[in-house]
């Protein structure tokens, strides 16, 4: 079960759900949402993130019968707000994995001077929270070490103010990322108009970049013009050795995936 689309597959025990861990050498296959029973046809999903955002725990359950028809859906409070791509399916059951999704910000910066000297701490942040006036005093220590990471989950309805709220984060020192550029044109157009100290390559782009000539070119074009304006590239979701060959020869300077390190707690 891949937690998140980045990620190798998560092993649960079948018996006590204990975590295993991620398993790098999976041969079987994975199913992303949704699932399709092969006996009836119907088609099972489920959403999370329903409700207020951001990190509201509400998620929704349904089943479409073959035909197209939608013959259920239930909406249910999971114990606290998390991202879940991905879920199991027996006969009788639906098992959706839970982990806690920390948005405290004060929390996260607790945990940097547990991290080395030359390592900075990474927020996602949406726009909504970063023009928030309660975000600035949160900010203390060396500010100089965490990055705001700008999502595409919410649409950003002025530009301006927002990129005043980050002009005044980065009085303190604040580093701003643009999150999954190339992903789509709201990442795009992030870049464009906030001006980021750092933009990461999406997944979609470096997955197979090896062997896709457009993913090059693309690559490509987003190191050129953070070399013309003095922005830091870094490509996510590294996995394979080629993949990694293939970003350091278009010039990509930094990235992170499981090839390189797997996530690890503070």
């Amino acid at each position: 079960m891949p937690l998140e689309e980045a990620h190798h597959p998560f092993e649960m025990d079948v018996k006590t759900l204990e975590s295993r861990g991620y398993v790098r050498d999976y041969k079987g296959k994975v199913t992303a949402h949704p699932k399709i029973d092969p006996k009836t046809g119907e088609m099972v999903w489920f959403g999370y993130g329903v409700g207020e955002m951001p990190l509201s725990a509400g998620m929704s359950y349904g089943v479409t019968d073959a035909s197209g028809k939608v013959v259920r859906r239930d909406d249910f409070q999971a114990p606290f707000a998390s991202m879940v791509h991905d879920f199991m399916v027996t006969e009788n059951h639906v098992l959706f994995p839970i982990l806690p999704l920390t948005g405290d910000i004060q929390r996260a910066m607790k945990g940097l001077p547990e991290l080395p000297a030359d390592v900075y701490l990474s927020v996602n942040c949406s726009p909504r929270a970063a023009m928030s006036p309660e975000l600035p005093p949160l900010v203390n220590g060396d500010a100089t070490r965490m990055v705001v990471e700008i999502t595409e989950h919410e649409a950003i309805e002025d530009y301006e103010v927002l990129a005043a709220a980050l002009e005044g984060l980065r009085s303190h020192g604040v580093r701003v990322a643009i999150d999954d550029a190339g992903a789509g044109f709201a990442s795009l157009r992030h870049t464009l108009l906030l001006r980021p100290d750092i933009v990461k390559v999406d997944t979609s782009l470096t997955r197979g970049i090896d062997g896709d000539r457009a993913k090059r070119a693309l690559t490509s074009s987003l190191v050129s013009f953070g070399e013309e304006m003095g922005i830091a590239i870094v490509a996510e979701g590294i996995e394979t050795a080629e993949e990694l060959d293939a970003l350091i020869d278009l010039g990509v300077p930094f990235g992170q995936g499981f090839y390189l390190a797997e996530p690890a707690p503070l």
